[in-house]
């Protein structure tokens, strides 16, 4: 079954739906997302690397993890049902104040377009991440992200560099 991902316009109003394949198009289509940081007790950040099977920038590191929001979602509800899909784990997650719109192309294979929300939470147990969608996991301090992140020494996947910057007491 194809994934169909609640498109909107730039207030963040629902205008329908549309494949994830239309969305992530060259040109691209404006559909809702998620990323998620998690903390633990020690105000380390779980950072994940992406996959090598994803269609867009496998193998970069990104937050937590991110999602789109399918129909008869809203953020919060994409992001617990994403949390345990891709890192098998149940966490209590919260909306942030924060949403941003970006589009970005991944070379000549298809393009993010998204109203990104960011949610928060905190974790201290077992982290069991599907394959299919993570390749690495780590816990990073703020300062040593914010250094990586400034010398460029990993891939990042764009929305996580933008959603570090719109959000910057996270960190």
């Amino acid at each position: 079954m194809t994934e169909q991902l609640i498109i909107v316009n730039n207030r963040d109003v629902d205008i329908g739906t549309r494949t994830k394949e239309d969305c992530h198009s060259i040109k691209g289509i404006l559909h809702r997302s998620v990323t998620a940081f998690i903390f633990n007790k020690s105000g380390k950040l779980l950072i994940a690397q992406r996959s090598r099977f994803k269609e867009l920038w496998p193998e970069y590191w990104d937050a937590s993890f991110s999602t789109h929001v399918h129909r008869g979602e809203d953020y919060l509800s994409a992001g617990t049902r994403r949390v345990k899909e891709e890192l098998g784990l149940l966490c209590e997650l919260k909306m942030s104040p924060i949403k941003f719109r970006f589009q970005k192309r991944y070379r000549d294979i298809g393009s993010e377009c998204e109203m990104c929300a960011i949610l928060l939470g905190e974790y201290n147990g077992l982290i069991n991440p599907n394959p299919q969608e993570v390749s690495a996991y780590e816990w990073v301090s703020p300062q040593r992200l914010r250094e990586d992140m400034g010398g460029n020494s990993r891939k990042y996947a764009p929305w996580f560099k933008i959603a570090i910057k719109k959000h910057p007491n996270l960190l």
